[in-house]
Protein backbone atom coordinates (compact mmCIF):
# COMPACT_ATOMS: atom_id res chain seq x y z
CA UNK A 1 0.00 0.00 0.00
CA UNK A 2 1.44 3.23 -1.12
CA UNK A 3 0.12 6.04 0.73
CA UNK A 4 1.88 9.00 -0.71
CA UNK A 5 2.92 9.49 -3.65
CA UNK A 6 6.72 9.39 -4.29
CA UNK A 7 7.41 6.81 -1.82
CA UNK A 8 7.55 3.28 -2.55
CA UNK A 9 11.36 3.27 -3.50
CA UNK A 10 11.60 3.96 0.96
CA UNK A 11 8.95 0.89 1.16
CA UNK A 12 11.13 -1.48 -1.14
CA UNK A 13 14.12 -0.72 0.46
CA UNK A 14 13.98 -2.99 3.21
CA UNK A 15 13.81 -5.80 0.36
CA UNK A 16 15.99 -7.15 -2.08
CA UNK A 17 14.65 -5.97 -5.41
CA UNK A 18 16.72 -8.28 -7.64
CA UNK A 19 14.05 -11.23 -6.20
CA UNK A 20 11.07 -9.08 -6.62
CA UNK A 21 9.20 -10.98 -9.72
CA UNK A 22 5.35 -10.06 -8.79
CA UNK A 23 4.09 -7.30 -7.01
CA UNK A 24 0.38 -5.66 -6.71
CA UNK A 25 0.58 -2.24 -5.95
CA UNK A 26 -2.59 0.15 -4.64
CA UNK A 27 -2.73 3.19 -3.26
CA UNK A 28 -0.86 6.24 -4.80
CA UNK A 29 1.80 6.73 -7.35
CA UNK A 30 3.68 9.14 -9.71
CA UNK A 31 6.22 9.72 -11.71
CA UNK A 32 9.06 8.91 -9.52
CA UNK A 33 7.26 5.63 -8.15
CA UNK A 34 6.98 4.53 -11.40
CA UNK A 35 11.19 4.99 -12.09
CA UNK A 36 11.45 3.34 -9.50
CA UNK A 37 9.69 0.21 -10.49
CA UNK A 38 11.85 0.55 -13.96
CA UNK A 39 15.04 0.11 -11.71
CA UNK A 40 13.68 -3.80 -10.20
CA UNK A 41 15.64 -5.80 -12.86
CA UNK A 42 13.35 -9.09 -12.77
CA UNK A 43 9.85 -7.73 -12.06
CA UNK A 44 8.07 -9.94 -14.41
CA UNK A 45 4.05 -9.60 -13.32
CA UNK A 46 2.68 -6.04 -12.31
CA UNK A 47 -0.83 -5.88 -11.29
CA UNK A 48 -1.29 -1.62 -10.60
CA UNK A 49 -5.75 -2.12 -11.70
CA UNK A 50 -6.09 -0.77 -8.27
CA UNK A 51 -3.52 2.10 -8.10
CA UNK A 52 -4.43 5.94 -8.43
CA UNK A 53 -3.12 7.66 -11.70
CA UNK A 54 -4.02 8.81 -14.79
CA UNK A 55 -1.17 9.28 -16.94
CA UNK A 56 1.95 6.71 -17.39
CA UNK A 57 4.76 8.74 -17.88
CA UNK A 58 6.85 8.57 -21.10
CA UNK A 59 9.23 5.77 -21.40
CA UNK A 60 7.74 4.16 -17.83
CA UNK A 61 9.04 1.22 -18.88
CA UNK A 62 11.13 1.20 -21.63
CA UNK A 63 13.19 -1.98 -22.20
CA UNK A 64 12.04 -3.33 -19.41
CA UNK A 65 12.32 -6.99 -20.90
CA UNK A 66 11.75 -8.88 -17.62
CA UNK A 67 8.32 -8.02 -17.62
CA UNK A 68 5.63 -10.53 -19.08
CA UNK A 69 2.25 -8.88 -17.58
CA UNK A 70 0.81 -5.70 -16.20
CA UNK A 71 -2.78 -4.79 -15.63
CA UNK A 72 -2.73 -0.39 -15.85
CA UNK A 73 -4.66 1.23 -13.36
CA UNK A 74 -8.76 1.81 -13.80
CA UNK A 75 -8.11 5.24 -13.46
CA UNK A 76 -5.46 5.91 -16.49
CA UNK A 77 -6.35 7.85 -19.17
CA UNK A 78 -3.02 8.32 -21.61
CA UNK A 79 -0.23 5.99 -21.62
CA UNK A 80 2.71 8.16 -23.26
CA UNK A 81 5.35 8.23 -25.58
CA UNK A 82 7.27 4.73 -25.51
CA UNK A 83 6.16 3.48 -22.20
CA UNK A 84 6.29 -0.06 -22.88
CA UNK A 85 9.05 0.62 -26.13
CA UNK A 86 11.08 -2.95 -26.52
CA UNK A 87 9.81 -4.38 -23.47
CA UNK A 88 10.74 -7.41 -25.82
CA UNK A 89 9.28 -10.21 -22.91
CA UNK A 90 5.77 -8.40 -22.60
CA UNK A 91 2.75 -10.90 -23.03
CA UNK A 92 -0.30 -9.38 -22.33
CA UNK A 93 -1.62 -6.03 -20.96
CA UNK A 94 -4.40 -5.04 -19.41
CA UNK A 95 -5.61 -1.52 -20.81
CA UNK A 96 -8.84 -0.14 -18.61
CA UNK A 97 -11.78 1.55 -19.85
CA UNK A 98 -10.48 4.79 -18.99
CA UNK A 99 -7.92 5.25 -21.64
CA UNK A 100 -8.52 7.65 -23.95
CA UNK A 101 -4.73 8.24 -25.78
CA UNK A 102 -2.23 5.89 -26.85
CA UNK A 103 0.89 8.17 -27.66
CA UNK A 104 3.12 7.63 -29.92
CA UNK A 105 5.50 3.75 -30.26
CA UNK A 106 3.76 2.92 -27.10
CA UNK A 107 4.54 -0.68 -27.57
CA UNK A 108 7.15 -0.21 -30.40
CA UNK A 109 8.82 -3.65 -30.74
CA UNK A 110 7.18 -6.05 -28.09
CA UNK A 111 8.02 -8.77 -30.11
CA UNK A 112 5.77 -11.20 -27.88
CA UNK A 113 2.65 -9.18 -27.33
CA UNK A 114 0.07 -11.59 -28.56
CA UNK A 115 -3.55 -10.68 -26.66
CA UNK A 116 -4.02 -6.95 -26.24
CA UNK A 117 -7.27 -5.73 -26.06
CA UNK A 118 -7.89 -1.52 -27.33
CA UNK A 119 -10.43 -0.44 -24.93
CA UNK A 120 -13.81 1.64 -26.98
CA UNK A 121 -13.30 4.56 -25.08
CA UNK A 122 -9.29 5.27 -26.86
CA UNK A 123 -9.76 7.81 -29.55
CA UNK A 124 -6.37 8.10 -30.14
CA UNK A 125 -3.43 5.59 -31.29
CA UNK A 126 -0.39 7.25 -31.82
CA UNK A 127 2.43 6.41 -34.66
CA UNK A 128 4.46 3.65 -34.24
CA UNK A 129 2.32 2.16 -31.42
CA UNK A 130 2.48 -1.27 -32.49
CA UNK A 131 5.13 -1.25 -35.24
CA UNK A 132 7.05 -4.28 -35.12
CA UNK A 133 4.71 -6.28 -32.43
CA UNK A 134 5.05 -9.59 -34.73
CA UNK A 135 3.33 -11.66 -32.62
CA UNK A 136 0.02 -9.66 -32.28
CA UNK A 137 -2.43 -12.11 -34.84
CA UNK A 138 -5.31 -9.38 -33.98
CA UNK A 139 -6.48 -5.99 -33.44
CA UNK A 140 -9.71 -4.28 -32.58
CA UNK A 141 -9.60 -0.81 -33.55
CA UNK A 142 -12.23 1.24 -31.62
CA UNK A 143 -14.99 3.33 -33.44
CA UNK A 144 -13.63 6.41 -31.94
CA UNK A 145 -10.26 5.98 -33.57
CA UNK A 146 -10.45 8.86 -36.62
CA UNK A 147 -6.98 8.36 -37.90
CA UNK A 148 -4.14 5.62 -38.63
CA UNK A 149 -1.24 6.93 -38.17
CA UNK A 150 1.98 6.49 -39.76
CA UNK A 151 3.61 3.40 -38.84
CA UNK A 152 1.04 2.13 -36.50
CA UNK A 153 1.04 -1.20 -37.55
CA UNK A 154 3.89 -1.48 -39.51
CA UNK A 155 5.55 -5.02 -39.91
CA UNK A 156 2.88 -6.98 -37.27
CA UNK A 157 4.02 -10.00 -39.30
CA UNK A 158 1.54 -11.96 -37.76
CA UNK A 159 -2.19 -9.94 -37.95
CA UNK A 160 -4.33 -11.98 -40.34
CA UNK A 161 -6.97 -9.23 -40.77
CA UNK A 162 -8.01 -5.89 -39.89
CA UNK A 163 -11.22 -3.55 -40.04
CA UNK A 164 -10.83 0.26 -40.23
CA UNK A 165 -14.30 1.90 -38.20
CA UNK A 166 -15.82 3.96 -40.38
CA UNK A 167 -14.94 7.29 -38.21
CA UNK A 168 -11.64 6.69 -39.71
CA UNK A 169 -10.74 9.61 -42.50
CA UNK A 170 -7.13 8.83 -43.07
CA UNK A 171 -4.60 6.03 -43.32
CA UNK A 172 -1.48 6.92 -43.02
CA UNK A 173 1.98 6.55 -44.07
CA UNK A 174 3.67 2.28 -43.45
CA UNK A 175 0.32 2.23 -41.29
CA UNK A 176 0.50 -1.65 -42.47
CA UNK A 177 3.18 -2.21 -44.41
CA UNK A 178 5.45 -5.37 -44.21
CA UNK A 179 2.10 -6.71 -42.58
CA UNK A 180 3.22 -10.26 -44.31
CA UNK A 181 0.40 -12.34 -42.81
CA UNK A 182 -2.30 -10.13 -43.65
CA UNK A 183 -5.05 -11.52 -45.47
CA UNK A 184 -8.08 -9.59 -45.50
CA UNK A 185 -8.40 -5.89 -45.29
CA UNK A 186 -12.20 -3.65 -44.73
CA UNK A 187 -11.43 0.50 -44.96
CA UNK A 188 -14.11 2.43 -43.93
CA UNK A 189 -16.92 4.52 -45.46
CA UNK A 190 -14.81 7.51 -44.28
CA UNK A 191 -11.63 7.18 -45.30
CA UNK A 192 -10.98 10.06 -48.06
CA UNK A 193 -7.19 9.60 -47.88
CA UNK A 194 -4.38 6.19 -47.93
CA UNK A 195 -0.69 7.90 -47.43
CA UNK A 196 2.31 6.42 -49.33
CA UNK A 197 3.12 2.24 -48.54
CA UNK A 198 0.43 1.95 -46.52
CA UNK A 199 -0.16 -1.79 -47.49
CA UNK A 200 3.16 -1.64 -48.68
CA UNK A 201 4.29 -5.58 -49.20
CA UNK A 202 1.80 -7.16 -47.50
CA UNK A 203 1.72 -9.94 -49.76
CA UNK A 204 -0.54 -12.32 -48.41
CA UNK A 205 -3.24 -9.78 -49.07
CA UNK A 206 -6.44 -11.77 -50.39
CA UNK A 207 -9.06 -9.00 -50.26
CA UNK A 208 -9.64 -5.31 -49.88
CA UNK A 209 -13.10 -4.40 -49.29
CA UNK A 210 -13.21 -0.14 -49.53
CA UNK A 211 -16.59 1.30 -48.68
CA UNK A 212 -15.94 4.50 -49.60
CA UNK A 213 -18.39 5.52 -52.59
CA UNK A 214 -15.66 7.89 -53.96
CA UNK A 215 -11.97 6.47 -54.39
CA UNK A 216 -9.94 7.85 -51.27
CA UNK A 217 -6.63 9.71 -52.84
CA UNK A 218 -3.52 7.17 -52.82
CA UNK A 219 0.01 8.32 -52.21
CA UNK A 220 1.75 9.64 -55.11
CA UNK A 221 4.10 7.30 -54.73
CA UNK A 222 2.90 4.40 -56.67
CA UNK A 223 3.71 1.96 -53.97
CA UNK A 224 0.86 2.08 -51.61
CA UNK A 225 -0.37 -1.64 -52.36
CA UNK A 226 3.21 -2.57 -53.98
CA UNK A 227 3.61 -6.59 -53.86
CA UNK A 228 -0.25 -6.88 -53.12
CA UNK A 229 -2.31 -8.89 -55.70
CA UNK A 230 -5.30 -9.15 -53.76
CA UNK A 231 -9.22 -8.73 -55.11
CA UNK A 232 -10.46 -5.19 -54.51
CA UNK A 233 -14.35 -4.95 -53.20
CA UNK A 234 -16.01 -1.68 -53.82
CA UNK A 235 -19.39 -0.15 -53.28
CA UNK A 236 -22.52 -0.67 -55.78
CA UNK A 237 -21.89 1.83 -58.89
CA UNK A 238 -18.39 2.56 -57.94
CA UNK A 239 -16.49 0.31 -60.31
CA UNK A 240 -16.01 2.63 -62.72
CA UNK A 241 -14.90 5.12 -60.62
CA UNK A 242 -12.07 3.02 -58.80
CA UNK A 243 -11.11 1.42 -62.45
CA UNK A 244 -9.95 5.27 -63.46
CA UNK A 245 -8.59 6.47 -59.88
CA UNK A 246 -4.99 6.89 -59.44
CA UNK A 247 -3.82 4.07 -57.10
CA UNK A 248 -6.45 1.81 -57.58
CA UNK A 249 -6.72 1.33 -61.37
CA UNK A 250 -3.92 -1.06 -61.50
CA UNK A 251 -6.05 -3.95 -59.07
CA UNK A 252 -7.00 -6.64 -61.73
CA UNK A 253 -10.12 -7.32 -60.17
CA UNK A 254 -12.55 -4.99 -58.95
CA UNK A 255 -15.91 -6.50 -58.07
CA UNK A 256 -19.01 -4.30 -56.71
CA UNK A 257 -20.79 -5.64 -53.67
CA UNK A 258 -23.41 -3.95 -51.22
CA UNK A 259 -21.96 -2.94 -47.65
Amino acid sequence: MVDTPGTLSQLLAAHDESVITELVLIGNLNDKDIATLNTLPNLAVLDMEHVNLEVLPKEAFRAQTSLTSVKLPKTLKTIEIDAFCQCSGLISVTIPDSVTSIERAAFYHCDNLADITIPTSVAKIGSYVFDGCTSLSSIVIPDGVTSIEMCTFQACRSLTSVTIPDNVTEIGKNAFSHCTSLTSATIGVRVTSIEDKAFYACSELISIYCKAQTPPSVGADTDTFSYVSASLYVPTGSKMAYAAAYGWKDFKTIVETEF
